[in-house]
């Protein structure tokens, strides 16, 4: 008998980098292992297995039940994550990845989970995982999954690229390599292009790769996230949002995700009244919502109405279910110094930079990481600046020079056919 526990927010890879922050990373503790991070989405207990999958991550990690000491907690404490839409940091085995049939996840092994202090032992060494060795092509799918943020993007694109050439490759694989290949290309695009025609043929390489999922896998609402979110990148912002209509209308489930891409594609569009709408009509369907991804949308819709205050109080509301979001802490920052209130703001920058080097210390440098750090600490500099003054000063605009994620207003790009 199989248990399972659910919460229907798409993840990174379907609907664009959050944060997250994107929610992706994935720190090396040790020679083999890594880090994954995030809300958990779905998990199954039974069959002498355990599995759960993270929002915001494309993996998927399991353990035997016999190899662990305490399942029962392992599993309770994912349904924690779950229910309070806290992240669950899953440290697990780099070289046990292999693509699972039936989902096209790539498929690692649970070596620890963490959720705030609390720490639960997974599998004592890969020897305990039982399976079947990876194909080649399948263990260089699962890393190049698990590897997102870890080296330059190009050479993990020519691997997959490699891969999907081959004919013979099964149907289930080829949609995972698609997947893989159009996250990688995103993340070329906006982590180290900026905003122009480099940028955008990228996107459009990502764009035909997510159609290409699609069309493989119609069912699949991640590859319909994936879509729509390379079109709102490339400026087609009304098929983006038809897009996101259509997966409400195919999968009812996934109001609330639905909602923050609508209110994301619209502040990308420069229409933040229309964003804080989209955000503000799920409360009034659903009642009020939980979690950082909710709230922190919020705050940067509000950050960007000029509504400060607000701002502050949604931020403040996202961060106990996330309290190591740089982020959060970052754009609170903003909030807070065109508030007037400096000494906050500087106490929230200098938090937020020091998670944020933490959190990217082992990742990839590209462009957009190396300008958040430089802002980051050019906003420490013109704060403690301005704590010298008295009366208190307001500072406002200090949010506008990080990287942009592709969140900056756009034209439609001319790569793209008309509409």
């Amino acid at each position: 008998m199989q248990r399972r526990t659910c919460i229907f927010v798409a993840t990174v890879a379907a609907c664009g980098a959050i944060a997250m922050t994107p929610a992706r990373g994935q720190t090396p503790p040790t020679s083999g292992l890594a880090v994954a991070t995030g809300v958990v989405d779905d998990g199954t207990e039974g069959d002498g297995l355990i599995w759960i999958t993270l929002v915001g991550s494309d993996l998927r990690f399991e353990a035997p039940m016999d190899a662990l000491k305490a399942p029962d907690t392992l599993f309770a404490t994912a349904k924690e994550s779950a229910r309070k839409k806290a992240p669950l940091k899953v440290s697990y085995d780099l070289d046990t990845g292999f693509i699972d049939p039936g989902t096209g996840k790539a498929t690692f092994a649970i070596r620890e989970v963490r959720l705030g202090e609390k720490v639960i032992a997974g599998v004592a060494t890969r020897d305990d995982v039982r399976r079947t060795a990876a194909s080649r092509s399948e263990a260089i799918v699962a890393r190049a999954l698990a590897e997102s943020d870890k080296g330059a993007p190009s050479p993990r694109r020519d691997a997959l690229t490699g891969v999907l050439a081959d004919p013979t490759l099964p149907q289930a694989l080829r949609v995972t390599a698609l997947r893989a290949r159009a996250n990688t290309s995103e993340e070329y695009a906006l982590g180290d292009y900026p905003a122009g025609e480099a940028r955008d043929r990228l996107l459009l390489s990502a764009l035909a790769d997510s159609r290409a999922w699609s069309a493989l896998a119609p069912d699949d609402s991640e590859a319909a996230f994936q879509t729509a979110y390379e079109l709102r990148a490339l400026g087609a912002f009304d098929e983006a949002i038809a897009m996101y209509r259509a997966i409400l209308a195919k999968h009812p489930d996934q109001d609330y995700a639905v909602a923050v891409r609508i209110g994301s594609t619209y502040r990308a569009e420069g229409k933040y009244d229309r964003a804080l709408a989209a955000l503000d009509d799920l409360v009034t369907r659903k009642g009020p919502q939980e979690g950082m991804r909710f709230h922190y949308n919020r705050g940067l819709t509000l950050l960007k109405l000029g509504r400060t205050a607000e701002a502050i109080k949604a931020f403040d509301a996202g961060l106990p279910s996330q309290t190591d979001y740089a982020w959060a802490f970052a754009y609170r920052a903003c909030a807070l110094a065109a508030e007037g209130r400096i000494a906050e703001a500087l106490a929230d920058n200098t938090k937020g930079a020091a998670l944020s080097e933490a959190q990217t210390a082992d990742a990839y440098e590209n462009l957009a990481n190396a300008q958040n750090r430089r802002h980051l600490a050019e906003v420490t500099a013109l704060l403690k600046q301005a704590a010298t003054h008295s009366p208190p000063v307001h500072l406002t605009g200090l949010c506008d020079d990080y990287a942009d994620w592709g969140e900056t207003p756009r034209t439609r790009s001319q790569l793209l056919p008309p509409p």
